[in-house]
């Protein structure tokens, strides 16, 4: 699998991506006044059918709380995540617009009830990222960031991630192609080495910081993507507010795409199937 992994990075030109600008997500908190709309079903993917569930029994997409800021994160995917502390729910949009008179649709989107008790994966199939799992619950936060500390397992995307045949905890589904058994799972804990020195390596101290979550509570496999990289959060809602994007000033001289230079990608340790998982979640599928 590692071996697997290192000819993907470097079919991404030796590089592994830091997603700060595109293909993330944005994250907007929503209070208890927060006004509740009705996404509309944007059909890009050609479904025969209102999908059950977005209308009718959860109604996912019914009264969500957008708030009037709230913006997706730039790229095709425009993902979006609401959360409410109030209720303690969470809803992830992928393809999520707003149309010049103020309504809102979206691909394909879902909620957790429960957030606090919850592991952090959707209702399958509903949801935003391939494997199932809340995006925002592994993201590098802007706040993480800034003050170099990440104590949460990282997302990392891969350009071919194992079939739906073969899913670790605590992803609950995968769109991976990968057939081979060197193929790596959606859900796979992807661990760096702990007896690395960290201090000692030639990274910023953003890349540090990656290196010490790595270690502590590795990456986590999340999505299928275009190039190797790490999910980060959008500066979009700190830019409403401040008019200045976060990023610029944590990344300093060293643009997004270089933060993870020399990073010891070889040492890691891809971890056993069912890592982490408590008795009382099923085990998805690990044959093959």
């Amino acid at each position: 699998m590692m071996r697997d992994l290192l000819g993907q990075i470097a079919a991404s030109n030796g590089s592994v991506a830091l997603n700060t600008g595109h293909y993330n997500s944005t994250l907007w908190v929503a209070d208890a006044d927060t006004r509740p709309v009705r996404i509309a079903f944007d059909n890009c993917q050609k479904k025969p059918d209102v999908p059950d569930g977005l209308y009718d029994g959860p109604k996912y997409f019914v009264d969500v709380p957008m708030p009037d800021a709230a913006a997706p994160a730039k790229g095709t995917d425009g993902a979006l995540t609401v959360w409410s502390p109030d209720a303690d729910r969470l809803w992830e949009f992928w393809v999520a617009k707003e149309d010049a008179a103020g309504t809102w649709s979206a691909c394909w989107g879902g909620r957790i009830d429960g957030l606090a008790q919850s592991h952090g994966a959707f209702p399958n199939p509903f949801g935003a990222s391939a494997s199932g799992l809340a995006t925002v619950g592994s993201m590098i936060s802007v706040e993480e960031a800034r003050r170099g500390r990440i104590d949460h397992a990282i997302n990392i995307g891969l350009r071919t991630v194992g079939s739906p045949s073969r899913v670790y905890y605590p992803a609950n589904r995968s769109d991976g192609k990968g057939d081979s058994p060197a193929s790596i799972p959606m859900g796979a804990r992807l661990r760096l080495d702990p007896s690395i020195d960290v201090n000692a390596l030639d990274l910023t101290p953003l890349g540090k910081a990656v290196a010490r979550a790595a270690q502590t509570y590795g990456f986590l496999v999340t999505e299928t993507s275009g190039t190797v990289g790490l999910g980060a959060e959008s500066g979009q809602a700190e830019r409403q507010r401040t008019g200045t994007d976060p990023w610029k000033a944590i990344l300093g001289d060293v643009p997004d795409y270089a933060q993870l230079d020399d990073f010891p990608w070889d040492r890691l340790q891809v971890l056993e199937a069912g890592y982490g998982a408590p008795e009382d979640v099923p085990s998805p599928s690990t044959s093959g």
